[in-house]
């Protein structure tokens, strides 16, 4: 099933690179894929929109609890309470389906650290504990 879901979840990416005016070989380069499977990707038909997650994980955050953990560090040596409290969120997978559909950067969610820009690995990182599985 979650193949399924990461398959989805990339052609919705391939089609909303596509309408940004993105072209084929820069999606490539953005999802660590070829632009053949961008083209292939392409030619499939979108998935039904998966609801919105809302946008605040709520009361239950650990992160509101923490106030003094720095949880936008600049450097990700700098993330390691920020990491350690996250691993212990009971809203961490909702964290980190918002991070993967709003795109968040700079910074720790869901317990992974997140660069200026979305990479394939960090992606996928975040896909697992969305789908409830580790980071690493």
């Amino acid at each position: 099933m979650a193949t399924s879901t990461v398959h989805a979840d990339r052609i919705r990416e391939v089609h909303l690179l596509t309408r940004q005016g993105v072209g084929p070989l820069d999606i490539a380069a953005r999802l660590g894929i070829t632009d053949r499977t961008v083209h292939r990707l392409r030619a499939e038909p979108q998935p039904e929109p998966q609801p919105e997650p809302q946008p605040d994980p709520g009361e239950r955050a650990l992160c509101r609890k923490f106030p003094h953990v720095n949880f936008t560090p600049n450097r990700r040596k700098d993330a390691t309470e920020a990491i350690t409290v996250c691993s212990w969120c009971p809203v961490r997978r909702d964290c980190a389906r918002l991070a993967l559909t709003y795109y968040y950067a700079g910074g720790v969610w869901a317990g992974v650290w997140i660069s200026d820009n979305h990479r394939p690995e960090t992606r996928r990182q975040l896909a697992a504990v969305a789908n409830g599985g580790d980071a690493r």
